[in-house]
């Protein structure tokens, strides 16, 4: 079973059953993410979310090995726009307790 707390859901209704596709199949254009685009496009989409791929997994995926360089350095600190994002936040958080 793919789902199988899916049915005790209160709008749950039985729906048709297909035979399962491989997704890069189902949309030729997918083609251009590779097998590790694809593979974490499948994980990310997953129906039962006990085994939904979370954010940390999807962002240490093999699709991101090209461009971890970017905003990962060799210590596992962020650099570039990821840390640009994040003195942001957390700038933004000190603001807010002050405010508090």
């Amino acid at each position: 079973e793919i789902w199988p707390s899916a049915t005790q859901l209160r709008d749950w209704h039985h729906y048709p059953q297909w035979k399962t596709q491989a997704l890069g199949d189902a949309i030729p254009a997918l083609s251009s993410l590779g097998d590790h685009g694809i593979r974490l496009l499948e994980d990310m989409l997953r129906l039962d979310p006990a085994k939904r791929i979370s954010a940390i997994d999807a962002l240490s995926s093999p699709y991101f090995d090209d461009i971890r360089h970017i905003y990962i350095d060799e210590n596992g600190n962020q650099t570039g726009a990821g840390a640009a994002g994040a003195t942001i936040a957390q700038s933004s958080d000190k603001e807010n307790q002050v405010a508090s």
